[in-house]
């Protein structure tokens, strides 16, 4: 066992994988273990915000689109980002793409069929953001906050994009041709 609590996570124990758990954890009282779903499942609204996010929809226009206030937008965004783990919008959405709950076959129809000549600092930044905060692109990119800032709106305008995360989900899908090409989606 790690840490103080005694408490790890495993990979499941057979009883745990066939009732679809995606992680358990293990302590010295014995195994407790999580449902992937009950993780990461997405209802229908929350796939359909997420697809207009990803897509560079603000707030605002997701809402007008999906016929909702902005609020429940901004509210519902939050819980994903808060159940994701993830304190902004483009690491979530490119964790939802990463582990299939959004349908890669909508968004790559509304992408263009391959990336512009981008220079590699710039490809760096948007393929780090979709992991990483933007403090942590900078130490890792070895430039400052500021200056990812000024790559991150270059990189927006030469791709097209209309947001950082509209930017990051074109990266994403159109260096990584198996996300691309998944079309694979888990809503509960």
């Amino acid at each position: 066992m790690n840490g103080p609590h005694n408490i790890t996570t495993d990979p499941a124990p057979p009883a745990a994988k066939a009732s679809g758990a995606r992680r358990v954890l293990l302590s010295r009282t014995g195994v407790l273990s999580t449902s992937a779903t009950a993780i990461t499942g997405l209802n229908e609204y929350e796939h359909a915000l997420a697809q207009l996010i990803a897509l560079g929809h603000t707030y605002e226009s997701a809402a007008e689109e999906l016929g909702c206030s902005i609020a429940r937008a901004s509210n519902t965004m939050s819980r994903l980002m808060h159940r994701h783990g993830r304190s902004d919008r483009t690491r979530t959405i490119a964790d939802l793409i990463t582990t299939g709950l959004l349908d890669t076959t909508e968004l790559r129809a509304a992408l263009p069929d391959k990336l512009p000549d981008l220079p590699p600092r710039m490809l760096q930044v948007l393929t780090l953001l979709a992991t990483h905060e933007v403090r942590t692109v900078a130490r890792l990119a070895g430039i400052s906050q500021d200056t990812i800032g000024s790559v991150i709106t270059r990189a927006v305008t030469a791709i097209g994009a209309s947001s950082r995360t509209h930017a990051v989900v074109t990266v994403l899908l159109l260096s990584r041709p198996d996300l691309a090409e998944s079309g694979g989606v888990r809503r509960d």
